[in-house]
């Protein structure tokens, strides 16, 4: 089994990398690192429709095809 040191091989993508690219590269390093670690804010409005949601699908009620599909109308989507 290979065991991979992340770090080393980061290191060496990075030093491989382009100058000019080198400020792009920061950015998606920084843009990934927020995806993953930093949780969105919610305000209390949403937070209450999404436990609404929640509590109504721990309860089995979900939308219907046709309730669905004429949601979806409203924007042209074919859904």
């Amino acid at each position: 089994m290979t065991v991979i040191n992340y770090a080393q091989a980061l290191h060496q993508e990075i030093e491989q990398t382009p100058q000019e690219y080198l400020g792009a590269l920061l950015n998606i390093v920084h843009t990934f690192k927020e995806s993953v670690t930093e949780k969105p804010l919610l305000d209390e409005k949403t937070r209450l429709a999404l436990a609404e949601g929640q509590r109504q699908a721990d309860n089995g009620q979900f939308a219907s095809d046709d309730e669905v599909t004429n949601f979806f109308k409203k924007w042209d989507v074919d859904a």
